[in-house]
């Protein structure tokens, strides 16, 4: 692995921070990744796409017109697309086969990087981050806490299982409660960077619904 993601001019390092779309139409969703493009502190955008009402179809139209005009909106600036599922804080339960199938139609939009839960299933997992890499794309295993910020010995447990999988980049987020439990959750994920020469994504969580994602 790399500290250092690049995606064509950019390069995302330790400190870049990705602006999060969350929004349920697509004119709010729209609204939203163009603010993100046009703010200087925002080095990438992610489209959470299980908040988007129409992203459930069987006939995959609305879907990959989403994705195209998101592409779209985000400018030059990186495209991550991501699902989560309700396992991992996300709005909806959803079948592995059909986020598989999301981020195939994502890759072939050109969404730049193409999130892979940690599913139960690793061949599961695996066919996500298989395509990513069929079509040129960064790829991001993710696992989230959505409830709790676990012990370290779990989350370095955690990090080793997701190291093992080669993705590009490793998303891990935990709820926050306290500053205290931020500093000590930042603390390990760096030293464990630092450690691996890996790239860590770390989502933070909050009480009052709020998500930060910085690049460490």
């Amino acid at each position: 692995m790399s500290r250092t993601i690049k995606i064509n001019r950019t390069e995302l390092t330790a400190g870049a921070a990705i602006g999060i779309v969350k929004a349920a139409s697509r004119k709010d969703i729209i609204a939203q990744t163009e603010a993100l493009a046009a703010d200087p502190a925002v080095a990438a955008i992610e489209w959470r796409s299980d908040e988007h009402d129409d992203i459930f179809e069987i006939t995959f139209k609305e879907v990959p017109s989403a994705l195209k005009a998101v592409r779209e909106a985000a400018k030059e600036k990186p495209l991550m697309f991501s699902f989560r599922d309700a396992v991992i804080g996300g709005k909806h339960p959803a079948k592995y086969m059909y986020i598989a199938r999301l981020a195939v139609q994502a890759a072939k939009q050109g969404t730049d990087l193409i999130s892979a839960p940690l599913l139960p299933y690793e061949d599961a997992t695996r066919s996500i981050l298989f395509e990513a890499a069929n079509y040129n794309r960064k790829s991001v295993l993710t696992w989230i806490y959505p409830d709790r910020m676990p012990e370290e010995d779990e989350l370095l447990k955690k990090l080793d299982e997701m190291s093992g999988y080669g993705a590009d980049l490793i998303e891990l987020g935990a709820l926050a409660r306290e500053e205290d439990e931020e500093k000590t959750f930042r603390d390990i994920l760096e030293k464990y960077a630092q450690e691996h020469d890996a790239a860590i994504l770390m989502s933070v969580l909050r009480g009052i619904g709020t998500e930060t994602k910085v690049i460490l």
